[in-house]
């Protein structure tokens, strides 16, 4: 989650789904599809692009695939 002074400007997640429930981005089982939304009022000031750094950041230290495409 993206915040300046206590105000929420975004987030970005990740999650693993299943081939019986599978959401819009699936791949497999083992590939987590990953969201990003940003407030309209933060966006192209790089909110979208530092989630998304720290979101591949955490993905790489927790050892998890994410599939970019």
């Amino acid at each position: 989650m993206a915040e300046q002074d206590a105000e929420p400007l975004g987030a970005a997640w990740w999650r693993h789904l299943t081939a019986d429930s599978p959401g819009y981005g699936f791949i497999d089982e083992a590939t987590p599809e990953v969201s990003l939304a940003v407030f309209p009022s933060r966006r192209g000031r790089g909110v979208g692009t530092a989630l998304l750094r720290a979101l591949l950041s955490e993905a790489r230290e927790r050892e998890v695939m994410i599939a970019l495409r």
